[in-house]
């Protein structure tokens, strides 16, 4: 039947179509399944995804899960690693387009993992040797100008030393060291955020009784040079594990804070991105209690609803919108435990994740014991 569609209807048919449909339907003819692998329709179906369709967050408890991002976020499913090896105690860098980038032990190796759960195909990165490391940090996105997936390692070799720079392109398969100065600040390795092609870090510099100074840094995918963006200026002076940044709508970033030893927690978000002055306070959440949780910011839903972690065992979400964003908001932490999500284990982090085809056309297959590809499938989900 297909011999007598037109392929620009038969492609905007399939770019409509989940994963688990497109895998499916590869089977169905030659002409079908040259059309579901060209990379051309690969990167259709991913701009069609972005727009339309439902996303997941990847939350970390104990272990790794893709959360259905749908209105009752009632469905999830635990991630099954292919057979890498030694994972990291924190294994997934980021993820991008579909794509988690995994990393691996030993440390002073870098070996590196770029995997889809989606379709379970991975690659392997090679591996760059760099003896000695004091400390590093990593960032994983995409050139937005060539679609080209980009992986930066940034390196100290000795305490007080230079930073040193590497980055690794899928393209070209091969890694090379970064000619552009970093900014002279130390880079705080525990959040990574990938927005407008840019990947973004905390970075902070001096230390007294009243904490560092900060600023975020970034690094441009396409340019391959490093900046830096001002913070808003009442959070100057914060300690280091106080603070954090993540990805806001599609363009632009927040920055919380995580006060362990104070009493309140605050979201701000740069209403217009790289313009210091359009940041604003849209969120204020006070303790309870004297031995109460503070609630804390894990991630923004489809909806731009924020994600919240209200204790270890359960999580919420929280419209902003029904306020005024201009006007810090307040809550009640036992009136979010009424609406909250009972999860297992510790929950520690949440990013944004979509499904894609992207690596259908390369890559090696992850097989199942009973030697058939899976990709995620509906009826897996809890």
């Amino acid at each position: 039947m297909c011999d007598y569609i037109p392929e620009y209807v038969v492609i905007e048919i399939l770019k409509r179509l989940t994963v688990k449909s497109l895998v499916r339907f590869r089977s169905i003819c030659k002409s079908w399944n040259s059309v579901i692998c060209d990379p051309c329709f690969i990167s259709t179906h991913l701009q069609a995804s972005l727009s339309n369709s439902t996303p997941f967050l990847l939350l970390r408890y104990e272990n790794y899960y893709l959360h259905y991002d749908n209105d009752g976020f009632d469905k999830f499913k635990q991630l099954q690693f292919p057979p890498f090896g030694r994972l990291f105690y924190y294994p997934v860098v980021g993820s991008c387009n579909g794509l988690i980038c995994v990393r691996l032990y030993p440390f002073d190796n870098f070996i590196f993992f770029l995997w889809n759960p989606s379709i379970q195909k991975y690659i392997s990165l090679p591996q760059v040797k760099i003896s000695k490391v004091v400390y590093l940090n990593v960032g994983f996105g995409v050139d937005l100008r060539t679609n080209d997936y980009k992986l930066l390692i940034v390196v100290v070799c000795k305490i007080g030393g230079p930073i040193e720079p590497y980055l690794f392109s899928l393209n070209g398969n091969c890694w090379k060291r970064v000619t552009a100065n970093p900014p002279n600040y130390a880079f705080d390795s525990r959040d990574m955020t990938f927005v407008n092609g840019v990947v973004h870090w905390l970075g902070f510099k001096g230390r007294n009784n009243f904490g560092c100074n900060w600023a975020i840094l970034g690094f441009d995918m396409s340019v391959e040079e490093f900046f830096e963006m001002k913070l808003p200026e009442s959070l100057f002076g914060f300690h280091h594990v106080d603070l954090s940044i993540m990805k806001y709508g599609e363009s632009s970033i927040t920055s919380t804070t995580h006060p362990l030893r104070g009493v309140l927690h605050e979201l701000w978000v740069m209403k217009e991105y790289g313009v210091v002055d359009s940041w604003t306070k849209v969120l204020t959440l006070h303790r309870c209690g004297r031995h109460a949780w503070i609630p804390r910011v894990l991630e923004f839903r489809k909806n731009r609803e924020v994600l919240l972690r209200v204790d270890d065992e359960k999580i919420t979400s929280l419209d902003l919108y029904c306020q005024q964003m201009e006007a810090p908001l307040y809550f009640n932490c036992q009136q979010m435990e009424l609406n909250g999500v009972e999860v297992v284990g510790d929950l520690e982090s949440a990013k944004s994740y979509v499904e894609s085809i992207v690596f259908l056309d390369k890559a090696v297959n992850f097989c199942s014991k009973n030697g058939v590809n899976h990709p995620i499938d509906s009826s897996d989900w809890e």
